[in-house]
């Protein structure tokens, strides 16, 4: 995660089943993952973009996205399983997806160092809204 302040997440590793990566490897790991499972971060539309089923537990900005299935409360393992398989990848359609964002909805910028264009592009979308 990229967190605004430090936390230590090694309190939570066990070495076997819970780990941590090295974000260089990250896209790596998408690309070979059969699918993904996100609370609600950028790691699933990085895995949207790159056309994988995500499964997301939290409730997440992409929510309606076409390869996503919302985790509801109670939900069986083997249901998950089957939402899954049922997926079918619509290049197109996920293409579309992830244009909206890029175009408009994400701002080009670094919200912990914003450029004077940054803070222009963000007072125009408020006030056209």
């Amino acid at each position: 995660p990229n967190e605004m302040h430090k936390v230590n997440y090694k309190k939570y590793v066990d070495n076997k089943q819970i780990f941590l990566i090295n974000a260089d490897c990250l896209n790596d790991l998408i690309k070979n993952a059969y699918f993904v499972v996100t609370v609600n971060s950028s790691v699933g539309l990085q895995s949207i973009a790159n056309y994988k089923k995500v499964l997301v537990l939290g409730n997440a900005l992409y929510k309606d996205a076409p390869n996503i299935i919302n985790y509801i409360k109670g939900m069986s393992e083997e249901n998950i399983k089957k939402e899954i398989k049922n997926i079918k990848i619509d290049k197109k359609e996920i293409d579309k997806y992830i244009s909206f964002f890029k175009e408009d909805f994400f701002i080009n910028g670094n919200f912990q160092d914003p450029s004077k264009e940054m803070i222009y592009e963000i007072s125009e979308r408020l006030i056209l809204n």
